[in-house]
């Protein structure tokens, strides 16, 4: 059984027995006092950062926005949705394969290795990953 309570630096967790579901569950719990019995959402756009700069290489360099997906071997897929100058794109990683697909209503630019992509609205293309 998993009880909660409130001690003067935060929330605690007590449980009998912790498998790796509990556990989850209890990481979203600690600290800010504006996490009980939900997530603590600072901690998951930190989460959400780790997996979109650092495993999708995504980052903004002056006006360009670049992507080099490197997921661990882990993992068999990474998926999110970015929005780059007002347009929404979503994208897909595996160890094989980089789609992007422009759910916007006008064209992206993005820069992947030395190539330029241009992604015309409602386009969606895939890019070959070669293994490092």
């Amino acid at each position: 059984m998993i009880q909660y309570y409130k001690e003067p630096l935060g929330w605690v967790v007590e449980n009998d027995s912790f498998d790796s579901q509990t556990l989850a569950k209890c990481e979203a719990v600690f600290a800010q006092s504006n996490g009980y019995m939900g997530i603590h959402s600072a901690s998951m756009g930190g989460l959400w950062q780790c997996a979109a700069l650092g495993f999708a290489g995504l980052r903004q360099e002056e006006d360009k926005l670049y992507l080099a997906p490197q997921l661990p071997k882990e993992w068999s897929r990474l998926a999110f949705r970015f929005v780059w100058r007002g347009c929404p794109v979503m994208l897909e990683a595996t160890h094989e394969m980089l789609k992007l697909h422009n759910i916007g209503d006008k064209a992206v630019q993005l820069h992947f290795g030395n190539e330029v992509i241009t992604i015309a609205p409602g386009e969606e293309i895939q890019h070959v990953l070669k293994e490092i």
